[in-house]
């Protein structure tokens, strides 16, 4: 049995889990414009929310990714009462503060998931027990009417972070607790045509988008067997077309990775930076090299041909704490 506790970006574990088998059970009280996206809900799963009128008017909950969710076949309720968001599929379940929004994903959110049978009962009752006290079915006849409300006051919504509004600093992230940590090598190689078109295709994909408006999206070519996922987060030294270490970029998020067509080890992996990475990578490599052998034990020199290596939990935050200090001191508590 596992049970794990998640906190910024919830939703790249709770987008996953979505995508197993239905069918899928989901209490989620309020469901902004990208939850269709963030929520693989389709054709006899049931979504219970919070689509009551003054919940549409102040922007909390979307008509349109309601109507999206009914397009799909999938049973929308509305519970002017419900405060819950959970989420139940195929052996797991997902407990926490999370609504089914971009401005929860990039909020501090407390969620906990768990694969314990009797905890996956329980939140499916919950969301049973939802839909009894549903005060009425969302179909298309309502949304047109909510469509109406949503337009009302546009400028004047109320401000809710996690619901209505982005965290004050929307564009920096700080590795989660209890991540993974790579440090890898970014090379001034080319890509191979099949992994170029691949990163070409991933930087106009959906989960792209879901990105680029708040951060810096790259791809990386890795040409070798990895184990580096989705969530990870990637410490990059750049080396030149000579060989040669010059820098080494602030903190990568890993949110994609895609194996390379007719490759058995080759993959594009979609990275996620702050705005201003450029401006903030660490120029003297020199002191770089020891800052990383300090607090890793790793001789960059030394280790040239095994990048990328998997370092702790404690090596990855202390040399991301020794390298950007900032990062500590202005992203801190609300965004990553």
């Amino acid at each position: 049995m596992t049970t794990k506790v998640h906190g910024f970006h919830p939703w790249d574990e709770i987008s996953l889990l979505s995508k197993l088998p239905g069918p899928r059970h989901a209490a989620i009280a309020f469901v902004g414009a990208y939850a269709p996206e963030m929520l693989s809900l389709e054709t006899d799963d049931v979504l219970v929310c919070n689509a009551s009128r003054s919940a549409i008017e102040s922007g909390a909950t979307n008509p349109y990714a309601l109507r999206e969710f009914v397009d799909r076949g999938v049973e929308v309720y509305s519970c002017s009462s419900l405060h819950a968001k959970v989420l139940a599929v195929r052996g797991y379940a997902i407990v926490g503060s999370a609504n089914a929004s971009r401005h929860s994903d990039l909020s501090l959110e407390a969620v906990v998931s768990s694969d314990e049978p009797e905890f996956v009962e329980r939140v499916i009752k919950l969301v049973d027990d939802a839909c009894s006290k549903n005060d009425f079915a969302v179909d298309i006849e309502y949304l047109d009417a909510a469509e109406g409300w949503f337009q009302t006051d546009v400028g004047n919504k109320p401000a809710i972070v996690g619901v209505t509004a982005f965290p004050e600093v929307g564009n920096v992230f700080v590795p989660d607790s209890g991540g993974t940590y790579w440090l890898s090598v970014e090379r001034d190689d080319l890509y191979p045509d099949n992994a170029e078109k691949l990163a070409d295709r991933m930087m106009d994909s959906q989960v792209a988008k879901r990105w680029k408006s708040n951060f810096v999206l790259d791809t990386m070519y890795e040409n070798r067997s990895t184990q580096v996922s989705t969530g990870d987060v990637l410490i990059l030294m750049h080396e030149s077309g000579e060989g040669e270490y010059t820098h080494v970029w602030e903190p990568a998020k890993v949110v994609d990775v895609r194996p390379v067509a007719n490759s058995d080890h080759e993959v594009v992996l979609l990275l996620q930076y702050n705005q201003d990475f450029e401006e903030h990578s660490f120029e003297d490599i020199d002191e770089a090299a020891v800052t990383i052998q300090r607090f890793t034990t790793i001789d960059i020199d030394a280790e040239s041909t095994r990048f990328p290596l998997r370092l702790t939990e404690f090596q990855g935050s202390d040399l991301v704490s020794a390298l950007w200090p900032r990062q500590n001191v202005e992203a801190q508590p609300s965004s990553r």
